[in-house]
């Protein structure tokens, strides 16, 4: 699973892992961050992948429809896990 760049001011990247039904996305680091943070994101749907993959505005979109939903369960990606989801 590679991540994708995306056009954002708030996200660096986005993947999705349909047999775990796993979001992961990838944010801009802050100037207190030495990376760019990942977090995954689950249950998530195929067709809310494919909403978000296609949506306007990835940022915005994620604001209103995934940080949102709390259904979903939210997991950092630790720094020597990156590496398998890039």
């Amino acid at each position: 699973m590679e991540m994708q760049k995306v056009q954002s001011s708030l996200i660096a990247a986005i993947a999705y892992n349909a047999l775990e039904q796993k979001l992961f996305v990838e944010f801009h680091k802050s100037k207190k961050q030495e990376e760019n943070p990942v977090y995954c994101y689950h249950p998530f749907s195929q067709e809310q992948w494919d909403e978000f993959s296609e949506a306007e505005s990835i940022g915005k979109y994620f604001l209103a429809k995934v940080k949102l939903d709390f259904r979903l369960t939210t997991t950092k990606v630790e720094k020597e896990k990156k590496e398998e989801v890039a």
